[in-house]
């Protein structure tokens, strides 16, 4: 499929009870493993690449009902931006975005692809839609997070210029480490705010 067969427009209310259809779950046979060492106030991180066996195949990884609900009205609200790509038949995939003006950065609180249309180049188009977003408002960075098996993500993200910040270890479950999904936190620049 070619970009002119989809096209890029902003997040609408009325798109979310097809996106909440669409599906969602991903499959990794990598993951991102994390070592954690705690001496006293002493912490250190140790990140690298193995292989996943078995591999991870989510169950959970779309959005419950009511988060889909919360998008609908945050939308109508105004209280969340973002973008969609759609073709003929409705929308395909999104990205959901949310300012924090009183930190000056952008969320990325979700990019989500119909797994037949992954791998087209529809997710980095969302995802410079939202750096020239971020740009628009004078926002001095996106953040968002995903985790450590989630390999096909991590890629991406890090294709796309953002770098890995910050390890919650405790982020969806008291056993992230032991499950091998641990929530890694990503920056990218937008501009140079001449903070030292």
């Amino acid at each position: 499929m070619t970009s002119s067969e989809w096209a890029i427009r902003p997040l609408d209310a009325d798109d979310v009870p097809q996106l909440a259809q669409l599906d969602l779950e991903i499959e990794s046979d990598w993951v991102l493993a994390v070592e954690k060492k705690v001496a006293g106030m002493a912490v250190t991180w140790r990140l690298f690449p193995q292989r996943q066996e078995p591999p991870f195949r989510s169950t959970h990884f779309a959005p419950p009902p009511q988060e889909w609900a919360d998008l609908e009205q945050n939308l109508r609200d105004g209280l969340r931006d973002g973008f969609v790509a759609a073709v003929d038949r409705g929308p395909v995939a999104f990205i959901e975005l949310g300012a924090e003006e009183w930190r000056q950065v952008g969320m990325v609180w979700n990019l989500l692809l119909h797994r037949p249309y992954r791998r087209q180049g529809i997710g980095t188009a969302l995802m410079r839609q939202a750096i020239a977003w971020g740009t628009d408002l004078g926002l001095r960075a996106l953040v968002l997070e995903t985790q450590t098996n989630n390999w096909a993500a991590l890629n991406f993200y890090r294709r796309m210029g953002f770098v890995p910040c910050g390890i919650d270890d405790h982020f969806y479950t008291n056993r992230d480490l032991a499950a091998e999904e641990v929530a890694l936190f990503w920056y990218y620049e937008l501009e140079d705010t001449g903070d030292e």
